[in-house]
């Protein structure tokens, strides 16, 4: 099957060029570009690239303009597209024919059907409607009657524009395309539809967002439902999906190279503390670490405490004195906590900092973090699981992926499509519903027991300090998630900082390790308790794993 990237134009070059990207950064080199002019197919060949013009075509026009969908000029376009696909049904060869618009993220043969029947990516508001020119059709008798028919009716098409037929019948002249024609073929034939998730038209991902609500990440993305190349250069590039707009392709970013082979420093975990003015939580999350398993290896421990901020009224000063009478300050008051597994360290923080200040400190050590918030537990067992899972998906260089932050040891609840006033069903029934992975990697931060790799965490902390954390614009991902409105109604009453992390990964199309254990158990559970994150204490929504989770 050879995949037809629909008709190149010189106006168009912007776009193609972008679909061309995509190709080669998901290395699919099956496809033929088809030049609608000269100068277009000049500079296509110049680059290497596999196109096709007729003779007829190059002869008529050094350049054309861009033309407008419902336009005689346009669907003359179309007609000569229709033509060149039925050369190659009679060449023999099956193709899957797309929009210029059409962004790729993976091979599409992967995930379409062999079964020789006629395929079509349908529409947001017409499910058995072709959404543009993506079709499949086969080199067989049936599909190449169906593909004749279909440029039999888009002959009659030009008549009836070039008469402006349209008038007359009072219909508008969206009525007389091929991809009318192509539809109203289709009612009399079977067809297969491709998974409307993995094959989402522009309505359904960009605005509807419904392959993230089940944290799908499609096949191909129709760029359409918007009007003009400006326009949808202007989406791509505020979605961060705009792969070129010159003659050459913007770097992929790929993530941190692995670099352990580089180094003979011993990999190190090191565990540290957020704590305030919590001392019950934060003793009980102490109790837990220490009932940990270690498998006899030394754990380096740091409590980090904030120090109340200016407008803290008296009972919350209190309160963080309690914290500070426990733990100690490292200096005059000794601690009263135990820790007999490794190193331990108090940090008291001069002034306040919150929890911004807090995640985002600078360190000069280079071990792998795991950070909580003095409201979560941990199992037994955690530690094992997170020595295993940093020997498999960190040392071990065959298993490495450069985009994997890190790992995320709690539950999670929340759809990355998830927004305002759009009802959908929840990450647990999704995941068990394709199989119950017990491990799977998922884009958006887990707070609640977030482990880093050091090359990756130190990207991010020398990103964020180039980062105006005032300006509420920057710290918004498009497409109006949960996290977002979120982030906007706490930002000006406290700095956060997981949304700019939020932010930061989702321009990397980086990703965390999560784990997906039976009855929602999980091996670090949050008890949602009272404070910046929480206005009241909610309690875990979760129950903690106690059996080995390897």
């Amino acid at each position: 099957m050879i995949r037809i990237l629909s008709v190149y134009q010189l106006s168009m070059k912007k776009q193609q060029s972008g679909e061309i990207c995509w190709s080669k950064r998901i290395g699919f080199r099956n496809y033929i570009l088809l030049a609608e002019d000269l100068e277009a197919y000049k500079i296509l060949r110049a680059a290497n690239e596999p196109v096709f013009i007729s003779k007829e075509q190059s002869l008529n026009t050094s350049s054309k303009p861009e033309a407008k969908y419902d336009s005689y000029a346009f669907q003359i376009t179309m007609m000569y597209r229709l033509e060149f696909l039925m050369r190659v049904l009679r060449a023999g060869f099956h193709f899957l024919s797309a929009d210029m618009d059409t962004l790729w993220l993976s091979n599409p043969f992967n995930y379409i059907s062999h079964d020789l029947s006629i395929t079509i990516q349908g529409q947001t508001h017409k499910q058995t409607k072709m959404s543009g020119g993506f079709i499949i059709i086969h080199a067989i008798s049936k599909g190449r009657k169906l593909w004749q028919d279909v440029i039999k009716c888009q002959n009659q098409n030009l008549v009836d524009l070039r008469e402006q037929q349209h008038l007359k019948r009072k219909r508008p002249a969206s009525d007389f395309t091929e991809q009318e024609c192509i539809n109203d073929r289709l009612n009399t034939t079977t067809i297969n539809l491709l998974d409307p998730y993995l094959f989402p038209d522009g309505r359904s991902f960009f605005d509807l967002h419904r392959p993230q609500s089940r944290g799908i990440v499609p096949v191909a993305i129709h760029g359409n439902w918007l009007v003009g190349l400006e326009a949808k250069i202007k989406r791509l590039r505020s979605w961060n999906l705009l792969a070129s707009t010159g003659s050459s392709c913007d770097p992929l970013e790929n993530g941190i190279p692995y670099s352990l082979s580089k180094t003979s420093n011993p990999v190190r975990i090191r565990i540290g503390i957020l704590a305030y003015n919590r001392l019950q939580s934060l003793q009980r999350l102490l109790e837990s670490l220490q009932a940990a398993n270690y498998l006899n290896d030394s754990v380096a421990l740091d409590i980090s405490v904030d120090r109340p901020s200016s407008a803290a009224g008296s009972s919350e000063k209190e309160q963080w004195k309690q914290v500070m009478e426990y733990v100690g300050d490292g200096e005059t008051h000794p601690s009263k906590l135990k820790w007999s597994h490794g190193p331990l360290s108090i940090i008291v923080h001069k002034k306040h900092v919150g929890l911004l200040g807090q995640w985002t400190v600078s360190t000069d050590h280079q071990d792998i973090q795991l950070l909580l918030e003095d409201d979560v537990v941990v199992s037994p067992h955690f530690y094992i699981f997170l020595k295993q899972a940093i020997d498999f998906y960190y040392i071990n260089e065959s298993n490495y992926d450069s985009r994997m932050f890190g790992l995320s040891m709690q539950h999670q609840h929340t759809m990355l499509g998830q927004r305002t006033g759009f009802s959908i069903r929840s990450i647990d029934k999704e995941l068990n519903e394709t199989g119950a992975p017990t491990f799977f990697k998922y884009q958006l931060l887990g707070t609640w027991g977030a482990v880093f790799f050091p090359e990756h965490w130190r990207a991010f902390l020398e990103w964020i300090a180039t980062i105006n954390i005032e300006n509420i614009e920057e710290g918004c991902t498009p497409g109006g998630l949960l996290s977002a409105q979120w982030w906007v109604s706490r930002h000006l009453a406290e700095r956060m900082w997981t949304h700019w992390f939020i932010r930061f990964v989702y321009e990397r199309g980086w990703y965390s390790l999560y784990t997906n254990f039976p009855n929602r158990e999980a091996l670090i559970v949050s008890y949602r308790e009272s404070g910046l994150n929480f206005n009241v204490t909610r309690r875990s929504m979760n129950a903690i794993s106690r059996t080995s989770a390897t």
